[in-house]
């Protein structure tokens, strides 16, 4: 090639390349943190979950406590335990859902902790093994009952015949041999035969009853990711020294024990909507007098109804009545709670062969091979308390929250002291006086986290 042809190549190359970079529109620029990004939002795994959510604040508040789950080396002991809400937080019943969802956490935790007590455990197991390798192994007659007069027999031909018969056709036919549809209750309409079987069964039962009373929440959360799932996690502690303050309230005894005190109401009083909500059940604390009190957190939702104010105004009464049974049924259950629990768990394998046919003189006769895993479990709690109201006051009347995803919530603030049961004694014994004439008269998108606010070190247990 000479060099004039040289020099001409490569200034059209020159001018193509110059074209194509002024004609190509400008590329923005992707920095690593973009990359990144875009990979994290595209990786299921890097969201947390609300079980994830949950796994993390338990490990966190028993770092903190500096206690593991189970029996401490002092003798107290840790539960912890979970449920999730029933409902999305788009869903206008949530609240109710999420108050359901307390009580279940509740309810497995002491059901931990009783069958831990006081559990009982039967297991049994089972093999079981068959073989027919007969020469008729795999044939099934066509069997006809028989009666005294023949009548019945007729009938179940008919029956047999008329299998694929409507109910009124059949009807008719059994009339007609003078037998009611009634005393034929049923027809066999398949047999089946086993030719083979091998089974291993395993049932593990597990009873246990006694008292719950004396297991106190220390720390609630309430959990929500961004897909709006939510769930409810409890850490409970039990010791001798919750226990017995426990038996001296349902006494209503004065307790020998004694610990730091603190004026409740500014202490147990949640200052922030998040602390609220993440506030549930009880606690065992100590007032100003260093006596031993209960605090109770009840919770209620109210959904409104339109815009009819009488009728929203009935329903967030009926939401703060709601939250103060929740909250003293809390404190009975704690002071003289008692539960029954049983559960049950049946796990094994099956392998079945075995032929089957239709009870007709032409049907087919069909081999079929049944492999089958077992897995069948079944749980059954029930609580119950019984306790003197007596003692029991109202540190708050009610606080109505709304939720970030638009609900409405109720939280009221209950308490047992000393002083109450003091004051209740005192009224009490004082007789009125009699009564006169002139005395009578008239009368959504977003992942939040509401943990409840720690009031509890180890030591108060």
């Amino acid at each position: 090639m000479n060099r004039t042809l040289q020099f001409t190549v490569i200034a059209i190359c020159a001018a193509a390349l110059s074209f194509a970079q002024e004609a190509a529109p400008p590329q923005e620029k992707i920095t690593q943190s973009d990359v990144e990004e875009q990979n994290n939002l595209s990786d299921p795994d890097a969201v947390p979950s609300a079980t994830e959510m949950i796994e993390e604040w338990k490990d966190l508040v028993l770092a903190q406590f500096k206690v593991d789950e189970g029996i401490t080396p002092d003798g107290k002991y840790v539960v912890f335990a979970s449920a999730n809400v029933a409902l999305k937080d788009t869903d206008p019943q949530y609240g109710d859902a999420l108050a359901s969802a307390f009580d279940a956490a509740m309810l497995e935790a002491q059901q931990k902790m009783l069958m831990d007590r006081f559990g009982q455990l039967a297991t049994e197991k089972v093999r079981e093994t068959f073989r027919d390798q007969s020469t008729n192994a795999r044939d099934i007659p066509v069997e006809l009952p028989t009666s005294g007069n023949g009548t019945l027999d007729k009938a179940m031909r008919v029956v047999d015949k008329t299998l694929s018969l409507s109910e009124a056709k059949l009807d008719k036919a059994l009339e007609e041999y003078g037998v009611p549809r009634s005393e034929v209750e049923t027809a066999p309409i398949e047999k089946k035969k086993t030719l083979f079987k091998n089974a291993m069964m395993k049932e593990t039962l597990k009873k246990a009853s006694g008292e719950i009373a004396g297991l106190f929440p220390v720390q609630t959360t309430v959990k929500k990711d961004k897909k709006g799932n939510t769930k409810i996690g409890v850490i409970l502690i039990m010791s001798q020294k919750s226990t017995q303050v426990a038996t001296d309230i349902r006494y209503q005894r004065r307790s020998l024990i004694t610990g730091k005190g603190a004026n409740l109401k500014a202490k147990m009083t949640p200052k922030t909507n998040d602390k609220w909500v993440g506030q549930l059940g009880t606690r065992l604390v100590y007032d100003e007098d260093g006596s031993p009190a209960i605090v109770s957190y009840g919770m209620g939702a109210f959904v409104p109804d339109g815009d009819d104010d009488y009728i929203n105004d009935e329903l967030k009464e009926e939401a703060r009545k709601q939250a103060m049974d929740n909250a003293d049924a809390q404190i009975a259950e704690v002071v003289a709670g008692r539960m029954s629990a049983q559960s049950s768990r049946l796990q094994g394998e099956s392998v079945e062969k075995f032929v089957t046919r239709e009870m007709k003189a032409d049907a087919p006769t069909m081999e079929k091979t049944v492999r089958e895993v077992i897995k069948q479990s079944s749980s059954f709690a029930k609580s119950q308390a019984k306790m003197e109201m007596k003692g029991l006051t109202t540190l708050n009347s009610g606080r109505f929250v709304k939720l970030p995803s638009g609900q409405t919530m109720c939280y009221v603030i209950r308490c047992w002291t000393y002083k109450g049961l003091d004051a209740a004694n005192a009224i009490n014994s004082v007789k009125p006086p009699a009564a006169s004439a002139s005395q009578s008269g008239n009368g959504g998108g977003t992942a939040s986290e509401h943990d409840g606010f720690q009031v509890n070190d180890i030591d108060d247990f």
